[in-house]
């Protein structure tokens, strides 16, 4: 769901991360195989994708990053700061 953006915005060539499933154009809350890419399965999809070539850059939030990001060219972590909000939903879900 982020990918377009990325891409767009930011010049990303390829974006990999958990990939929420979608139907009709609208999120339906279940995860894509290969499922949560967390810890070891995030370095493990970025291997099978880059093979022994690098990317240029990871960027993580968390402690279970440090295994990706140990494969990119350059990595940087911080952590994400939360602002929670109340939005009305006007139409049905």
């Amino acid at each position: 769901m982020v990918e377009p953006f990325l891409k767009e915005f930011l010049g990303a060539d390829m974006v990999l991360g958990t990939e929420i499933a979608s139907y009709k154009g609208r999120a339906t809350g279940l995860i894509c195989n290969p499922g949560i890419l967390v810890g070891d399965k995030k370095a493990q999809v970025l291997k099978k994708t880059f093979g022994d070539e690098k990317p240029d850059i990871g960027l993580g939030d968390r402690v279970t990053d440090a295994p990706f990001m140990a494969l990119c060219k350059k990595s940087d972590s911080k952590p994400v700061c939360y602002q929670i909000s109340i939005q009305v939903i006007s139409t049905p879900i």
